[in-house]
């Protein structure tokens, strides 16, 4: 090492010139004025950001991310039922078809580490089992 770089840091500056054999040369630098100081908050977002961007690409409308949202605010379903067995039913009854039945989710701490989807479906949409799939959600 020819020669160390200190930006801003007085003390460190003058750590390294008692420490630091006279061969090597240590030269302070003062800040532009320009400069900004980041909170070290400032500094792990942008962080994070730039690693999401490199392993993602920049941000587009869909892009994994992190929210809160209320139970209140969703409505979960579950899509298929349980069988009803043949003894239950009335005599010439035939048992529907479970298997696309939508179940209201009381939500709840048992769907903690479950992955759900979401729908295109509007509001008043009976066709939930048809509709396409908009994304999906880790709870």
């Amino acid at each position: 090492v020819d020669a160390i770089l200190v930006l801003d840091q007085e003390k460190l500056y003058n750590e390294l010139v008692r420490e630091i054999p006279d061969f090597v040369k240590v030269v302070f630098l003062p800040k532009s004025s320009g400069v900004v100081g980041r909170t070290q908050t400032a500094r792990s977002e942008a962080c994070d950001e730039r690693i999401r961007e490199y392993y993602y690409g920049k941000k587009v409308p869909l892009y994994p991310h992190s929210c809160d949202v209320k139970f209140n605010d969703a409505k979960i379903y579950k899509i298929g039922a349980p069988m009803l067995p043949t003894s239950c039913m009335p005599l010439g009854m035939k048992v529907e078809d479970n298997m696309t039945k939508l179940v209201s989710v009381t939500p709840g701490p048992h769907l903690l580490h479950h992955l759900l989807s979401v729908s295109f479906a509007g509001p008043t949409d009976t066709e939930i089992v048809q509709t396409n799939v908009a994304g999906f959600v880790c709870v």
